[in-house]
């Protein structure tokens, strides 16, 4: 991940390359102002100057935030980042926040300046080597959610996570490697920066792990099918909407995400008993749950409030965003900044 310096001297070389203006920035990266710096950029006898805001990561809570400051401050800036994804651009585009990124996504509405410029989707470094695999986003949510696993024998957190004992031993020595993990005595571990590690997992979440994990997607011919069946018949669990629902966030459900062992019995028994029909533009998803519960007992109903976080998102419903950053909050206790 680029620090705050190379990804403000990387998105203004994006710029300058990408559009006819003549654009430079001043950093400030002291912490005694909400900004980091001021932009200035020119065109014909115009000169512009912006207050910048840069971030290494994205989430949505950050939205919200620069709403605030939107409507505190009462004065345009433009936020800086080493990547933003296409749902959250089409955000800050609409409460009126201008950004570039070092991939070339560039949003600039300024008179008598307009710049709306897409870059390339996805362009996230992975200098992590296996954490941000397939097996390794498995194996590192496991220990990201369960309180001292990361303490537990290799075959338990293997067992938990679905995994091979082999996998989690390289995730836990790359773990240890980049210093995302620290020895406190004895064979005893903590995590160094947990949070960010959270924001590299939801980041890659629904990019590499989950479009493996699904089953398939589901209208159902019973109203309100989800009040009437007990989902923990099924081996299953609910997230996205009807959890936020449950926690009283939200009033109706209007897309369904569950998650169901890849048992053949009971997705079938669950298909009868909800009255299921297969439409790939389907509002009901069925995602392979791909963790164990670590007491041998019976599943929650409701799923970890970090892959409830990650599928509210991914639903792109503006009204689901401010209830995901809830749920987020819950997982890393704190606002993110």
């Amino acid at each position: 991940m680029l620090n705050k310096n190379e990804i403000l001297k990387k998105a203004i070389e994006k710029i300058n390359m990408l559009t006819h203006l003549f654009v430079n920035a001043t950093p400030n990266m002291t912490n005694n102002s909400l900004f980091n710096g001021e932009l200035e950029y020119l065109w014909e006898n115009n000169k512009i100057n912006l207050p910048i805001v840069i971030k290494k990561t994205i989430l949505p809570i950050h939205v919200d935030l620069f709403a605030e400051m939107k409507l505190h401050s009462k004065n345009d800036f433009i936020l800086i980042a080493e990547y933003i994804n296409p749902n959250l651009a089409i955000r800050l585009k609409s409460i009126g926040v201008f950004f570039i990124d070092t991939v070339g996504n560039i949003f600039i509405n300024k008179s008598p300046i307009l710049i709306d410029i897409k870059g390339k989707k996805v362009k996230i470094n992975e200098p992590q080597n296996r954490l941000y695999t397939t097996s390794g986003l498995q194996v590192l949510f496991s220990l990201l959610t369960i309180d001292d696993l990361i303490n537990k024998p290799y075959r338990e957190i293997a067992k938990i996570s679905k995994s091979a004992n082999g996998t989690v031993a390289i995730i836990m020595n790359n773990l240890k490697e980049h210093n995302f993990i620290t020895n406190v005595g004895g064979n005893r571990f903590k995590f160094v920066d947990k949070r960010r590690l959270l924001e590299n997992w939801t980041a890659f979440y629904s990019l590499k792990l989950k479009p493996k994990k699904i089953i398939g997607k589901f209208n159902s011919q019973l109203p309100d099918f989800w009040k009437r069946i007990e989902i923990s018949k099924y081996n299953a669990q609910w997230s996205s909407e009807v959890v936020a629902v449950k926690k009283n966030y939200l009033l109706t459900p209007q897309n369904f995400t569950i998650y169901i062992e890849n048992n053949l019995l009971e997705i079938n028994k669950l298909k009868l008993d909800a009255r299921l029909s297969e439409d790939k533009n389907g509002n009901i998803e069925l995602v392979e749950r791909f963790w164990n519960n670590p007491n041998d007992g019976l599943m929650d109903e409701i799923v970890n409030p970090l892959t409830v976080y990650v599928d509210l998102i991914a639903i792109n419903d503006p009204r689901n965003f401010e209830i995901a950053s809830l749920f987020l909050k819950e997982v890393i206790g704190e606002k993110s900044d």
